[in-house]
């Protein structure tokens, strides 16, 4: 049951950088009980340390939460996303235990898009903003120093935000550290602004200053479909601590490269 959209994906990397692996944009066939039941997946890493390998490592860790997110069709959206995203801590967790010196930290931040619902998930000092047609919301709000990033010993928390599309909506997936370097209604202006590719290019440059990166979701709606549109039930956020979870080990198949 999907929204009738077209989603196009830009990631913002420094050009040193292009062959690193920053993002994915998992999008399962209409038909199949895995776009059904859990509907297209977005994921930004910001992957950091010392160790070589670190594109192997980065790879690893976004076929980990590919492939533990769409391992179960039941249940929540929300419990199959902090599952795959405390698999991708222990990933992270696991390779620092064999080279300690690499000192790996790693923050994340998912987009699902499920019929009208979407649903962010961070782990990490992660940083998001949504564009709607009228509105801009910043997840989260009051942005702190994460106390625990994924691959630390300690089990970072999952941290979750909901909302629905109204129109055509933009989506930035990025980091905290973004904020050191333009402020936070910079970054609201940017998701909003009707002029996308200025928008990028901005990015871009910044990115090409600092190393920063981030994933840019463009979500273009038709209004004509909404009267005849039906979405599963919302799904609150869990008010609990996200419950632990094995490292996955199920082989997760490559989606195309983010444009």
């Amino acid at each position: 049951m999907a929204l009738p959209t077209r989603i196009s994906t830009f990631e913002v990397y420094a050009a040193q950088d292009r062959r690193a692996f920053h993002a994915r944009a998992v999008e399962p066939e209409a038909s199949t009980p895995q776009a059904k039941a859990r509907g297209n997946l977005y994921i930004h890493l910001r992957l950091s340390g010392a160790g070589t390998g670190q594109a192997r490592l980065s790879r690893q860790v976004l076929n980990t939460i590919q492939a533990a997110y769409y391992e179960q069709t039941a249940g929540p959206v929300t419990h199959s996303l902090t599952q795959a995203i405390l698999a991708a801590h222990e990933v992270i967790r696991r390779a620092n235990a064999t080279t300690p010196q690499a000192a790996w930290q790693g923050s994340v931040a998912c987009l699902v898009i499920r019929g009208r619902d979407l649903f962010i998930g961070h782990a990490g000092p992660a940083l998001s903003f949504v564009a709607h047609p009228d509105s801009v919301n910043q997840f989260p709000a009051d942005v702190t120093e994460a106390d625990v990033w994924l691959g630390d010993e300690a089990i970072p928390d999952v941290d979750f935000f909901q909302t629905k599309l109204h129109g055509d909506t933009t989506v930035i997936l990025a980091t905290a550290e973004w904020l050191d370097h333009l402020p936070a209604k910079a970054m609201a202006a940017i998701a909003a602004a009707a002029d996308r590719q200025a928008g990028l290019d901005y990015l871009r440059e910044i990115a090409a200053e600092t190393g920063l990166t981030a994933l840019v979701v463009s979500i273009e709606t038709e209004p004509e479909a909404w009267s005849h549109l039906s979405s599963p039930p919302t799904e609150a956020a869990p008010s609990e601590p996200a419950p632990t979870a094995e490292a996955v080990a199920v082989p997760a198949e490559e989606s195309e490269p983010v444009e």
